[in-house]
């Protein structure tokens, strides 16, 4: 899904460049963990 921008895409400058993704199954698993808690109060979530 993000193979066409995590190789060199136009930037706002004009420049081209790679734009930075992360697995989706990281998002997943950020998920899962959010539904499995008691609350659903749940302020956000650290990206690293």
């Amino acid at each position: 899904m993000t193979g066409a921008i995590s190789s060199n895409i136009m930037q706002a400058v004009g420049s081209y460049a790679a734009e930075p993704v992360f697995d989706a199954a990281h998002v997943g698993e950020a998920v899962a963990h959010m539904a499995s808690r008691p609350s659903a109060r749940i302020g956000g979530i650290l990206v690293e």
